[in-house]
């Protein structure tokens, strides 16, 4: 019995409760304890040594802006600045109408006035802020790339189509980077410098994110997506791109290669752009050099032809129309066995 007590236990989720009123403290954990197992601070330093401990594990913190040391305010702020805390939600806990619009600017996610004379109301609000980051945590997760924290194919092109609808008159250019004999490099130098090579390319698109109206997304194992606007020079662009990436300057085995569908296409649909661009990028593979390729009615006639073909092989292997014929390569007939 007493095993099962302390399983449920560690399956509930921890809830830090931040007051220097030991009877606020235990208001609010008799609440809450019904559902979570909670924790306790008197003050904002000890609230921090707490929170970097259960850093992992941690729900909320319920925060009181009073306190001395260091208060609920300074707190908060700090929160805010820490990458390894900031992802946890906080509510914050006054009598002070007038904090309450300031603590959510600075980051609060809610606040509960006092006096707590309303459990229900607090035990439903402390809920819905859990589930909200949550949910906000598990989007995060599957909007950007593990590695590259770049966005992923799915929410990029959501992205896309609203920076698109947004700013309807702006020309924009579609872009796909791809990295030359991506799976080579991977297998002669290992994962980890292939992983490296991705950060890389990842780190100057991000830098150049914060430089002008760009989104970007990690297409694949070596594919980069770029939605941008109009570029007269790409060639420039993509050596600017290679210049923060030495291990594809000064490799042989591997190089950089761009392909563009330019703002011209804006009558197909998002997706059509990009599989235009990849058309014109992997129109370059095998070749040498800094490499662009700019999709345009030649390719375009191109791309019919090449999708023609695979349209009537399909056909062709539908209807049985394909014949296998075998080659000899050695005569055995006089083989005796």
């Amino acid at each position: 019995m007493e095993e099962e007590k302390s399983e449920e236990k560690a399956l509930r989720k921890k809830v830090l409760v931040v007051d220097d009123e030991y009877i606020n403290r235990q208001l609010l954990g008799n609440i809450i304890s019904r559902e979570y197992e909670v924790l306790y601070a008197e003050n904002g330093k000890e609230a921090l040594d707490v929170m970097r401990e259960h850093r992992r594990d941690l729900s909320l913190v319920m925060l009181d802006l009073i306190m001395p040391e260091m208060d609920g305010t300074q707190l908060l702020e700090f929160i805010q600045k820490d990458k390894t805390l900031s992802a946890i939600p906080v509510i914050v806990l006054t009598a002070d109408k007038s904090a309450e619009v300031e603590s959510l600017k600075i980051g609060a996610s809610d606040f509960i006035a006092k006096p707590y004379d309303m459990p229900e109301v607090i035990l439903a609000r402390v809920k819905r802020i859990i589930e909200l980051a949550e949910n906000r945590q598990i989007v995060q997760a599957i909007e950007k790339d593990a590695l590259t924290r770049l966005y992923t194919p799915r929410f990029f092109f959501d992205y896309a189509r609203q920076m698109e609808a947004l700013n309807p008159e702006e020309e924009m250019d579609a872009i796909v980077l791809d990295i030359e004999r991506f799976h080579e490099v991977n297998v002669v130098y290992g994962r980890k410098y292939g992983d490296r090579i991705l950060k890389r390319v990842a780190e100057m698109l991000q830098m150049i994110l914060t430089l002008e109206k760009v989104l970007a997304c990690r297409a694949g194992a070596d594919r980069f997506y770029l939605y941008c606007g109009k570029r007269d020079d790409h060639a420039s662009f993509l050596n600017e791109i290679l210049q923060g990436v030495p291990e594809l300057r000064e490799n042989q085995w591997t190089g950089l290669r761009m392909g563009v569908c330019p703002a011209g296409y804006r009558d197909l649909s998002m997706e059509d752009r990009f599989g235009r661009a990849g058309y014109a990028c992997d129109s370059l593979r095998r070749k040498e050099g800094l490499l662009v390729a700019v999709f345009d009615d030649a390719l375009l006639q191109g791309k019919e032809r090449a999708d023609k073909l695979k349209e009537g092989l399909r056909y062709a292997i539908d209807e049985g129309q394909m014949v296998v014929e075998y080659q000899p390569r050695f005569d055995i007939s006089g083989i005796e066995p």
